[in-house]
């Protein structure tokens, strides 16, 4: 059992996690990672707004390591902030033994008289050393007809590698009226790469309504998206 605990009484602002995630690496440590902010995501989404915007410096991604999982009594790591995007769901092991994900960042833009506004940005990163240091191979994987020029379109994304060796990521979607909304501004977006992972394919429209995506393979090859539906 694990609590992760980020209130601090002595900070101006609220702390806040969530998204937690844990792999298991090929040398059989137990590795953690979670998101973490100054405010908070759910609780009061105006709050956090007015007093730290997703884009701050304050945000980020944490990871601690468990060296013996099976004891009676875990041990962990002290946290560290590592620079890598928010997954959370994580990140995949391939097949050369390195760690993948596509994950979400914020791109800020000052606007005169307010907090400004944050677009949302889905990004490909790599670690072959278990997830203490990353790599990005793609800064902004592409969009399709303009779709991320409004504000925190893209979320939640999640990626897999199939036997050829492609990645295929699929994100969630909210569009211009909402993350359910059945005009087709709801429905999750793919995209693909064949060059492990430097250039992908612009994110396109699926048939799923719903969110947030999460990707894995049967041992037959078959790839499986599941996805939550709240409309």
């Amino acid at each position: 059992e694990l609590v992760i605990d980020p209130h601090d009484s002595s900070l101006p602002v609220p702390r806040f996690t969530l998204c937690a995630d844990l792999w298991v690496d090929p040398k059989g440590r137990l590795h953690l990672f979670h998101d973490q902010t100054m405010g908070g995501y759910y609780r009061s989404e105006r709050y956090f707004l007015n007093q730290c915007t997703t884009s701050d410096s304050r945000r980020g991604v944490w990871h601690a390591v468990c060296e013996n999982p099976d004891a009676e009594t875990l041990v962990w790591s002290k946290p560290e902030r590592i620079k890598v995007s928010h997954a959370p769901h994580g990140p995949t092991l391939l097949r050369d033994g390195s760690l993948f994900q596509i994950g979400r960042e914020f791109r800020h833009e000052d606007v005169q008289g307010s907090n400004g506004v944050d677009y949302t940005v889905i990004r490909a990163e790599k670690s072959f050393d278990h997830g203490k240091t990353w790599q990005v191979l793609c800064e902004d994987i592409p969009d399709t007809d303009g779709e991320n020029g409004v504000p925190h379109m893209f979320h939640e994304p999640n990626a897999v590698e199939l036997a050829d060796g492609t990645l295929v990521g699929m994100v969630r979607y909210h569009g211009a009226k909402g993350a359910n909304a059945t005009d087709g501004n709801g429905y999750l977006r793919e995209t693909v790469s064949k060059d492990g992972g430097k250039t992908w394919t612009p994110m396109a429209a699926t048939p799923m309504l719903g969110l947030p995506p999460h990707l894995f393979t049967l041992p037959d090859g078959k790839l499986v998206c599941v996805y939550g539906r709240r409309n």
